[in-house]
C-alpha cells in the first residue's frame, strides 16, 4: 500500500510548553489532522486496520533545500499514520527505511507500507 502525505512538522516542534504546563503544538495537531482526511481519502473503502508486523518506507520530498534531519521527521509520519487508523499501533514497525530525495514544492513524504510474513 503506497500513500501520500504532506511534509511532517519536525519532531523538535511536537511539544510546547508555557507557564509550566506542557501541550500538543499547533503545526503538529494540524498535520495530524490533514493527514488523518488525507489518509482516509487514500485507504481502500474496505480497508481493516493492519495487526500484523510491518515493513515502512518512507520518501520524503522537501519543500526547500534546507538542511533536514530525517530522523526528526519519521515520528510524526509514523504517528499519523496511527492516528488514522492505519495500524494499531507503530509498534508494528519492524523494519523502517527512510529515504530524502528531490525538492518538491510545499514538500511531502510517499509512505509504502507492506505487511512482513514470518515463515
Amino acid at each position: 500500500m503506497e500513500l501520500d502525505l504532506p511534509w511532517p512538522p519536525s519532531v523538535n516542534h511536537i511539544w510546547r510548553s508555557a507557564k509550566g504546563v506542557c501541550y500538543l503544538g499547533k503545526n503538529y495537531k494540524d498535520f495530524l489532522a490533514w493527514s488523518f482526511l488525507t489518509v482516509r481519502q487514500q485507504l481502500p473503502r474496505r480497508f481493516r486496520t493492519i495487526v500484523r508486523p510491518v515493513r515502512v518506507t518512507i520518501d520524503l520530498y522537501p519543500p526547500n533545500r534546507r538542511r533536514y534531519d530525517l530522523d526528526n521527521r519519521v515520528k510524526p509520519i509514523l504517528d499519523a499514520l496511527t492516528h488514522a487508523h492505519v495500524w494499531d499501533d507503530d509498534s508494528l514497525v519492524v523494519e523502517l527505511h527512510v529515504s530524502k530525495r528531490s525538492i518538491l514544492k510545499n514538500g511531502r513524504a510517499i509512505i509504502e507500507i507492506e505487511e512482513v510474513i514470518y515463515e
